[in-house]
């Protein structure tokens, strides 16, 4: 005298037909005083599905019994609770982490053995567990897996559930079963204080997708200019942002990736720190070293160790990219990595999202990606870098040495900045030709390494300052 409802299911043999067979069998050994459900637009693919279970649909409320006032009881149901963004999950881990309450994503959850689930249930403290990436991914034609969502929820039975505000709705509507309501997390933890954190959203973040084709065109310039040499490269960058914006804007694609290869010192850094001048010079540039990312455990350092560790955090990337307001990440020596890294950035360039260790997720939409390298030539990009990620990428130049001319142009404007920026220190002098030409005399014929010329410079003008 059960009453089962089967609309996860049909939908989960709709996408995944080879569990179809076992669904069969299960359902075949179904006695007559059982009752099966399903959702209205589902019932002509469940009849489909099992031709040799089901013959006919009927409704299951009809509407004389509905209009007569009838009471239709359900499940036992739980409220849900929300949170605004990132800033608010932020203290919802940190008040869980002071109270020793267990904190899990769903997909954490997911990958713990039935046996040590069903112990944290019966726990004395209420384990707290997001599901806002699951509801996401179920709405993003991944829908089986509402399917093992169920499985997870009847297994918790005593936990707090949250979800970013946002999917509060989507949750209610796709799980109707087990949630009824959902309410703002502070009505169950007023301590939160949620809303002191509201003035940090103040900072707005500047991507390249957020400009029109005008200033995109001054952005152009400006990176023409503050960028010596690499025309090619140059000329190829411009296209790619270009395309880039119109491709954004009808979701096509969610992020620019850009690999640069070639000698050390030869301006592939500087490419995303002038991106992230033109977007905010004030902020920090969001940069991580890879050389430092080489051992078995880099994943864990770059967003934070599983749930359970010792000294379980964000993460690196999670860090920078909080921290920093213009949308774009150097990845600098980033063929010293490990396969596990390489994994991590081909999902997160066809996702366009990633979701740390603490469960919190970072939306890199319309962010520009510069991935540097010392590998030389594109031999050795195409052996070092695993196929599938090449394939993932939108720009792969290679950088070469800066030619005499250009190595010259290039003295001329890091003198010209140190000259503008030390304003003060040189309107005590009267700078004559004579001092520029002086300060500008530097012997780059058999240096291409732009890092250590621009060191020369700044060595010449503290000193000629400091006399």
């Amino acid at each position: 005298d059960n009453t089962i409802d089967i609309s996860l299911l049909v939908e989960l043999i709709s996408s995944n037909s080879e569990n179809k067979y076992s669904a069969l069998i299960n359902l075949k050994s179904l006695s007559d005083d059982n009752r099966v459900i399903v959702r209205e637009d589902l019932s002509e693919r469940a009849l489909n599905h099992f031709p040799f279970v089901f013959d006919k649909c009927y409704p299951i409320y009809p509407k004389p019994a509905m209009e007569s006032g009838d009471t239709i009881h359900t499940v036992s149901r739980k409220r849900l609770y929300t949170y605004s963004n990132n800033a608010h999950l932020e203290r919802i881990i940190e008040l869980a982490i002071q109270r020793n309450i267990p904190f899990f994503t769903f997909n954490q959850a997911t990958k713990r053995p039935n046996p040590e689930l069903s112990d944290l249930d019966k726990s004395r403290i209420a384990p707290i567990v997001d599901i806002t990436t699951m509801i996401r991914a179920a709405l993003s034609n991944n829908a089986h897996i509402l399917y093992f969502a169920e499985q997870l929820i009847d297994m918790l039975s005593n936990t707090i559930f949250i979800v970013q505000q946002d999917s509060g709705d989507d949750v209610l509507q796709n799980l109707p079963l087990y949630f009824e309501s959902h309410a703002d997390i502070i009505t169950l933890y007023p301590e939160l204080g949620i809303e002191k954190v509201s003035a940090t959203e103040e900072i707005r973040l500047r991507r390249i997708t957020d400009y029109n084709a005008v200033q995109l065109e001054e952005f152009f310039e400006f990176f023409s200019v503050n960028l010596i040499g690499h025309g090619e490269f140059k000329d190829r960058f411009l296209r790619a942002v270009r395309n880039f914006s119109k491709l954004n804007r009808i979701k096509e694609e969610k992020i620019l990736s850009i690999f640069l290869l070639g000698g050390s010192g030869l301006g592939k850094t500087e490419v995303a720190r002038i991106i992230k001048n033109y977007l905010n010079a004030e902020t920090s540039l969001a940069k991580i070293n890879f050389g430092n990312y080489s051992s078995h455990d880099a994943l864990n350092s770059l967003i934070g160790s599983p749930a359970g560790y010792v000294g379980c955090e964000s993460g690196e990337l999670g860090v920078k990219l909080q921290k920093s307001k213009a949308g774009v990440i150097v990845c600098d020596e980033f063929e010293k990595t490990t396969r596990p890294v390489f994994n991590f950035f081909l999902e997160l360039l066809e996702d366009g999202s990633f979701t740390d260790s603490l469960t919190r997720e970072y939306d890199l939409d319309g962010y520009i990606i510069v991935f540097t390298s010392n590998l030389k030539t594109a031999e050795e990009f195409y052996r070092v870098i695993p196929p599938e990620l090449q394939s993932r990428l939108d720009l792969i130049c290679e950088f070469k040495p800066l030619s005499l001319r250009e190595k010259g142009t290039f003295v001329d404007f890091q003198l010209r900045k140190y000259i503008e920026k030390l304003s003060d220190e040189f309107a005590k002098y009267e700078i004559t030709p004579e001092i520029i030409e002086e300060l500008s005399n530097v012997d780059y014929h058999n240096n291409d390494n732009l890092r250590d010329i621009k060191r020369i410079i700044e060595q010449k003008v503290i000193e000629f300052l400091n006399v």
